[in-house]
C-alpha cells in the first residue's frame, strides 16, 4: 500500500510547517511526503526525503490542494493537511478501510472540516480534485461531490491536531472570502451548506 502524506504551507515555515513535517518524519516515516510550498517568500527549503512542490504565487487552496494530489498520482491513500497541524502518534493500521469512504478527524454537520482529509485513490479517480473555484468551502463542495458520486462520508480518529486557522491571518478579507464560498456553494447547489 502507497501512502502519502501532503502538507499545504504559505510562509510560516519555522513556526507551523518544519515542526508538522519533523513529526510526520519521525511517526510515518512509510509515508511519501510532499509539501507544496504556496507561494511562499523566502522559499522553502529542501527537505531530504521529501518532494517540494513549488507554486510561483500564493494560489488558492483548492488548486495548492491539486498540486499535491497530482504529485502522488498513483498512490493507494493519501492524507492531505494544512501547515497549522500538530502529529500527536503513529498513523492507525489503514487495513481494512473501506476504499468507497472520504475520511477525517472533524466533522461539521454532515461533511469533513478541510484541514486533515485522508483520500482512497478510488474517489480522487472518480471525482477529482477540489473546485477552484473555492477559496472557502472547498472541502463543503468537495464532501458534496463525494456523496453525488455515491461515496461516503466517515469520521476517523487520526493522531492529528488542528490549531485552530492559524493560517487565516494570511488571508485578506477573510469574511469576504467566505461570504463568496457560501454564495458560490448555494448558486451551484440550491440548498444552504450544513
Amino acid at each position: 500500500m502507497r501512502l502519502a502524506i501532503v502538507v499545504l504551507g504559505h510562509q510560516q515555515w519555522e513556526r507551523y510547517t518544519q515542526p508538522l513535517v519533523a513529526q510526520i518524519r519521525f511517526y510515518a516515516s512509510q509515508a511519501e511526503l510532499v509539501i507544496v510550498d504556496n507561494g511562499s517568500q523566502p522559499p522553502y527549503p529542501e527537505v531530504p526525503g521529501a518532494r517540494i512542490v513549488r507554486l510561483d504565487k500564493n494560489e488558492n487552496i483548492s488548486r495548492a490542494s491539486n498540486a499535491g494530489q497530482q504529485a502522488v498520482a498513483g498512490c493507494d491513500w493519501t492524507i492531505g493537511l494544512n501547515n497549522d497541524v500538530t502529529m500527536t502518534g503513529p498513523l492507525p493500521s489503514f487495513k481494512g478501510l473501506a476504499n468507497n469512504n472520504l475520511y477525517g478527524p472533524e466533522m461539521c454537520g454532515n461533511r469533513l472540516v478541510g484541514w486533515c482529509m485522508l483520500f482512497p485513490r478510488r474517489i480522487i479517480e472518480k471525482v477529482g480534485g477540489m473546485d477552484e473555484a473555492y477559496e472557502f468551502y472547498n472541502e463543503v463542495d468537495y464532501c458534496q461531490r463525494v456523496r453525488l458520486a455515491g461515496f461516503g462520508i466517515r469520521k476517523l480518529d487520526l493522531p492529528f491536531v488542528h490549531f485552530g486557522h492559524g493560517s487565516h491571518h494570511l488571508f485578506k478579507d477573510v469574511e469576504k472570502l467566505r461570504g463568496e464560498g457560501r454564495k458560490h456553494f448555494v448558486d451551484q447547489y440550491g440548498f444552504e451548506p450544513v
